[in-house]
């Protein structure tokens, strides 16, 4: 219903999501500010090359809601927060094991999105 909503205002891609203020999505859609805000911060991640769904929230979740915020990130301490997340994720049957982060791959999401 949401992206029924967001096509009737004219946000047919990622590109118009982005450009559209929070504040109006919520205005003609069900989706508050607040959702509009998160949708907009998760996509966001998800346009960086190797960042799935999961990995978006996980970074969600660590504070990181924006490209510029993981491209400012020390990649140790973004890790630990991850790891902490993914141990829940783990725990809530979110993720398996083998789905946790490596420090390497969290390094590669900085320097990608510092492109």
């Amino acid at each position: 219903k949401l992206a029924e909503e967001l096509k009737a205002m004219g946000i047919t891609n990622v590109g118009d999501l982005l450009l559209t203020d929070p504040k109006t999505i919520g205005a003609r859609t069900r989706a508050t500010p607040e959702m509009a805000a998160h949708l907009q911060s998760r996509a966001q991640l998800l346009m960086i090359p190797s960042i799935g769904e999961t990995d978006a929230e996980m970074l969600l979740d660590s504070g990181v809601a924006s490209k510029s915020d993981l491209a400012s990130q020390d990649p140790v301490e973004l890790g630990r927060r991850l790891n902490a997340i993914a141990s829940r994720y783990i725990e809530e049957g979110k993720i398996g094991g083998s789905e946790k982060p490596t420090v390497e791959k969290i390094s590669a999401w900085i320097k990608l999105a510092k492109l």
